[in-house]
C-alpha cells in the first residue's frame, strides 16, 4: 500500500512538473526520460481519482442531496384561437384564422 502511495506521489510530481513546463506531454516525457504511454496512464488515473475525491467531498458537504433522474416531456400546447365568455355563462370559441372585421361585427351585435 505504501509502495502504491509512493508511486502515486512520484507520478503526481511528474505531472505537476509537466504542467509547470511549457512543453507538450510528449516533449516533457522525452526530456524527462519517461515513457509517454505510462505518463498518460498515470495522468488519466490521477485525474479520475481526483474527480472521485471531489465528488465525495461535495457529497460530504451536502449530505442528503443527490441527483435524481428526470423525464422531460414537451409542454402541452397552448390553446389557440379566442374564447369569449359572457357574464350569463355562455362561451364562444373561435379559431385563430377568424377575420378581425367579422369579429368586430359580431361583438357589436352582442
Amino acid at each position: 500500500m505504501k509502495r502504491d502511495q509512493a508511486k502515486r506521489q512520484q507520478w503526481q510530481q511528474h505531472i505537476t512538473q509537466w504542467q509547470q513546463s511549457a512543453l507538450s506531454q510528449r516533449a516533457f516525457c522525452e526530456h524527462a526520460g519517461l515513457k509517454f504511454s505510462t505518463f498518460d496512464y498515470w495522468r488519466r488515473a490521477l485525474i479520475a481519482e481526483q474527480s472521485v475525491e471531489n465528488k465525495s467531498a461535495s457529497q460530504a458537504q451536502h449530505p442528503g442531496i443527490a441527483l435524481l433522474p428526470v423525464q422531460v416531456t414537451s409542454a402541452p400546447s397552448a390553446p389557440t384561437g379566442l374564447m369569449l365568455r359572457s357574464p350569463q355563462g355562455w362561451e364562444l370559441r373561435l379559431p385563430p384564422e377568424v377575420k378581425a372585421d367579422w369579429l368586430s361585427d359580431l361583438l357589436r351585435g352582442l
